[in-house]
């Protein structure tokens, strides 16, 4: 499937000063997934001490990135 990053992603992820390899690597394999409003899915992985949570809706065969943070 393919994986797009919005607009709105990108500037999180640079804002947050978030690797891309790890926001992918999340996408492609979590450790957990959760269902979420308006048909988004929350997607965690950790990664040492933090957990790097991933907001991605599913559209016409194609994964979308909404968003990308770490959890406190």
């Amino acid at each position: 499937m393919k994986i797009l990053i919005s607009e709105h992603a990108r500037e999180r992820i640079e804002q947050r000063k978030i690797s891309q390899l790890k926001v992918y690597a999340t996408v492609k394999n979590p450790e957990t997934s959760d269902e979420s409003y308006r048909n988004r899915i929350l997607l965690r992985r950790n990664f040492g001490l933090k957990t790097l949570e991933v907001v991605i809706k599913v559209e016409n065969s194609c994964i979308i990135i909404i968003s990308a943070y770490y959890l406190e």
